[in-house]
C-alpha cells in the first residue's frame, strides 16, 4: 500500500511538472507569437518607408526635368 502511495504522488508530481512546462510552453509561443507581428508591422513600415522614398526621389527627378524644361524655354525666351 505505502508503495502504491509513493508511486500516485510520484506521478502526481511527474504531472504537475508537465503541467507548470506545458503553461509555459503555451505562454512562450503566444508571446512568440506576439513578436512575429511585431516584426511583421515593423517589415510593412520598412517597405512603406522605402515606397515613400522611392516616390519622393521620383517626384525629385520629375521636378528636375520641369527645372530644366522651364529653364530651356527661358533661354529660348530670352534669345540665349
Amino acid at each position: 500500500m505505502e508503495d502504491v502511495k509513493r508511486v500516485l504522488n510520484a506521478l502526481d508530481a511527474g504531472n504537475a511538472i508537465v503541467n507548470a512546462r506545458g503553461r509555459e510552453i503555451r505562454r512562450l509561443s503566444v508571446r512568440v507569437a506576439e513578436l512575429e507581428a511585431i516584426e511583421q508591422r515593423q517589415l510593412w513600415r520598412i517597405q512603406n518607408l522605402e515606397e515613400g522614398r522611392e516616390t519622393e526621389r521620383e517626384m525629385l527627378r520629375n521636378a528636375a526635368e520641369r527645372i530644366q524644361s522651364l529653364e530651356a524655354d527661358l533661354a529660348v525666351y530670352r534669345g540665349e
